[in-house]
């Protein structure tokens, strides 16, 4: 369940396949298999990478 508190602002590091993220503090408490909310759309995490973090992307959500 999703709480709507905002924990840290980050900041887009590539784009494909998969959505990377480079948002330290968030990344710290994470880990594959997570969710997370990114701007109001729940997405589930596959790696964690020191202070980045990766979702996949469904075509669906890729579109938008």
């Amino acid at each position: 369940m999703f709480t709507g508190r905002v924990v840290e602002v980050g900041a887009i590091v590539d784009v494909d396949d998969e959505l990377v993220i480079e948002a330290p503090k968030a990344a710290a408490g994470l880990l594959a298999g997570a969710s997370v909310c990114i701007s109001g759309v729940c997405m589930s995490v596959v790696a964690v990478d020191g202070e980045r973090f990766a979702v996949r992307l469904s075509a669906e959500t890729a579109r938008r």
